[in-house]
């Protein structure tokens, strides 16, 4: 038996469907969506890997040839700054065309269809509402839907997509001024007790009028934020960003959506062939991932202070539920702070110290989930 077994196992070869055999070629992918606001511009390039080679599905590109140009054949090169990334400053006009050029290392020659940049009517309103839904008899979902409002009288464009960028305040659970400096426990001011974090958006959001008589979009929910999170605890901004897209971009960032079940980047693995608007000039058949297209922006912003939500049952968490204050005696100051405990509070008989009230550094400094730069635009 002991014999049959190791003939068996002896005899089992590695099995890679065909499939992924097909897809082993190695596909260029571009992010290029560019904006008319007057931040620098970015291109980037890579190629997908083997699925059954390494770590990352994609290799970036840089040592491409990169340029943009117009219907006037005005061209704007992009050079590159590390890591398949390449920039230019480059200004799109509303009456222009324009195309993106590629040249890869291997000198193949990779051009888009002609886009134009639509014109972006203004955002109307950002507002939130609260959302009060019942999953079942014990359970309640409770939080905010951020919901926006657009309309365009002109009826220029039925098609918008949205992206957004949040901002919120974090508190330390302790204000902490002392610190451990050359062996003993000393006053600072440089511990700091108010921090920011942000994330933006992970999801592809868009949005169209086409069925409507009206080029009027109300309501739209673009941004959930549960009240299992701590983002409304203190100061909460969020900054939604709209474009408009012409019919065959809309159709690109729904299929993405569509075909993608988990961020919706065009960095994630496709589950089916998704076509953009690149191709090989030489061999048109070859796939190319990506997308290259212009946006207008329109941006507005919204602030939600905690004491503005109506909080009920658990209310807004603070995220420092696990926080908790220890002491020790001064004999074990050195061991604690090379662990990274901050000092509280000290612990006197008559005028001598003889322990200190303690608390883990991630409860003491708000450093260790934000940064201590007040944005620009907080208020």
């Amino acid at each position: 038996m002991i014999l049959l077994l190791a003939i068996f196992y002896a005899c089992i070869e590695e099995y890679i469907p065909p499939s992924v055999r097909i897809k082993s070629n190695r596909y260029l992918t571009v992010n290029g969506i560019i904006y008319n606001d007057d931040s620098l511009k970015t291109i980037t390039l890579s190629r997908s890997i083997d699925a059954w080679e390494a770590d990352s599905l994609y290799e970036m590109i840089t040592d491409a040839q990169v340029t943009i140009i117009d219907d006037m054949d005005n061209k704007v090169i992009f050079y590159h700054s590390g890591n398949g990334i390449y920039q230019a400053l480059f200004y799109p006009q509303h009456e222009n065309t324009y195309h993106l050029h590629i040249i890869d290392e291997s000198g193949n020659e990779y051009q888009s269809d002609p886009v134009k940049m639509e014109i972006t009517p203004e955002i109307d309103s950002i507002y939130w509402e609260m959302k009060n839904n019942i999953l079942s008899e014990d359970d309640l979902y409770q939080g905010i839907d951020i919901r926006i409002s657009t309309h365009d009288d002109e009826q220029m464009n039925s098609y918008y997509k949205w992206e957004w960028t949040e901002t919120w305040e974090i508190r330390a659970m302790w204000r902490t001024v002392y610190d451990y400096v050359d062996g003993q426990v000393v006053f600072t001011n440089h511990l700091p007790y108010s921090c920011w974090t942000e994330t933006s958006t992970a999801d592809i959001i868009i949005g169209n009028t086409e069925s409507l008589s009206k080029n009027q979009i109300t309501n739209k929910i673009i941004h959930v934020i549960p009240f299992t999170q701590n983002k409304l605890y203190v100061r909460y901004s969020i900054q939604v960003r709209q474009y408009a897209v012409d019919k065959r971009a809309y159709k690109f960032w729904d299929d993405l959506q569509n075909s993608n079940e988990t961020s919706g980047s065009l960095f994630d693995r496709q589950p089916s062939e998704l076509k953009g608007n690149i191709k090989n000039i030489s061999n048109p058949e070859e796939p190319v991932m990506g997308y290259f297209d212009i946006f207008e922006v329109k941006k507005k912003r919204l602030f939600i202070d905690r004491d503005e939500i109506p909080v009920v049952d658990r209310g807004i968490p603070s995220g420092y539920a696990e926080c908790v204050l220890d002491t020790i005696s001064v004999d074990d100051i050195e061991e604690f702070a090379l662990l990274g405990y901050h000092f509280y509070a000290p612990i006197r008989v008559r005028t001598q110290i003889v322990a200190w009230i303690i608390v883990k550094e991630d409860c003491s400094d708000c450093r260790t989930r934000g940064d201590e730069q007040m944005p620009a635009f907080w208020e």
